[in-house]
């Protein structure tokens, strides 16, 4: 039997698999950890968006340039909030795209451990058997020097 047997031909697969997980792990980590960073910066904007209305609410006597100029920047942290939103959805989208593919290179490279594990035991059968014929083959040839 070649020496190239033993060797798992699939290593190699199994290498560049194992990379790419590894790969896919790093990436759904910093997309997990823009998306809290954006969930605090939309937090940030509820709050002061929250406090700008409260601030209108309780000025008494406001001019009408005094409440446009309020009104207006109201708007604009809805604004920001709206498309905060669309970036969160955005990178929800990413991250759930980068756990499936995640998902894939996982039940690949389990797929080829299985197939290396099936080959490492087809070939510690085969040296079992070489075994067995060996010490059958001894005891025949001992047993002829015995009589």
């Amino acid at each position: 039997m070649k020496n190239n047997n033993l060797e798992f031909r699939l290593q190699t697969v199994l290498n560049v698999v194992e990379h790419q997980e590894n790969v896919l792990k790093n990436d759904l980590f910093k997309i997990r950890q823009q998306k809290n960073e954006e969930e605090n910066l939309l937090m940030v904007l509820y709050d002061e968006k929250e406090n700008a209305v409260y601030e209108n609410s309780i000025t008494q006597r406001a001019n009408v340039c005094d409440f446009q100029v309020n009104v207006s920047f109201i708007n604009s942290i809805s604004n920001k909030i709206e498309t905060q939103e669309k970036k969160i959805e955005e990178i929800l989208t990413q991250e759930s795209s980068t756990r499936g593919k995640l998902v894939d290179k996982r039940k690949s490279k389990h797929m080829l451990e299985i197939l290396q594990k099936t080959h490492e035991e087809k070939i510690q059968k085969e040296q079992d058997i070489k075994l067995q014929k060996t010490i059958d083959e001894l005891a025949i040839s001992k047993r002829g020097l015995v009589k």
